[in-house]
């Protein structure tokens, strides 16, 4: 099952009472893909990044692993959903990836953040949820698109695809351990 935020319905509305020489884009914020990975795919993930060297990333508090590149087979399954929803909503002009394992434990949050910085030129980022959901509590991946928040599911092999330039945050983890994969696309300068 996939949805989109804001909704379909919604950003129709928007756009029928936005004047015509505005031109409103109709492109959603998000994209989500409830229970789009396997178990399987969920678990060859995990036994893919148990080799990798952990390390600190600014603002983020939790444990950060970089996927070697080329990435292994495990990810393309979600490299295919980010491809889908960018060719479906957005056609950005997308020429290299990269991912991330990281591992929040009790206490672990990361702080409301983009992804895209300035000078970078990332255009979109995947994210899915490959631990249980019962493994943990807290921890739940928010898009902040102002007034609003959307909690994403928390069903394991759940993706969210967004640009680069929505807020986001995951919450506190109050128990147990949720592992997640950040998937970021890069591409050049927009035009």
């Amino acid at each position: 099952m996939s949805y989109t935020v804001p909704s379909p319905e919604y950003i129709a509305q928007l756009k029928a009472a936005s004047p015509s020489y505005m031109n409103p884009i109709s492109c959603p914020h998000a994209v989500v893909y409830e229970g789009a990975l396997t178990d399987k795919e969920c678990d060859d993930i995990l036994k893919n990044s148990l080799y990798l060297q952990p390390y600190e990333y600014h603002g983020c508090n939790a444990i950060t692993r970089e996927v070697s590149r080329p990435l292994a087979d495990c990810y393309k399954p979600l490299l295919e959903i980010g491809e889908q929803a960018n060719t479906e909503y957005w056609s950005f002009d997308i020429t290299d990836t990269a991912a991330w394992i990281q591992t929040y434990i009790k206490g672990c949050d990361y702080l409301l953040h983009v992804d895209g910085e300035i000078g970078q030129q990332r255009k979109l980022t995947a994210v899915a949820l490959i631990s249980k959901e019962d493994s943990y509590a807290g921890g739940a991946l928010e898009l902040v698109v102002h007034p609003n928040v959307h909690e994403v599911p928390r069903t394991r092999g759940t993706v969210c695809v967004f640009p680069s330039w929505i807020y986001h945050r995951v919450t506190t983890v109050e128990r147990g351990s949720r592992c997640s994969v950040n998937l970021g696309f890069w591409g050049p300068q927009f035009k």
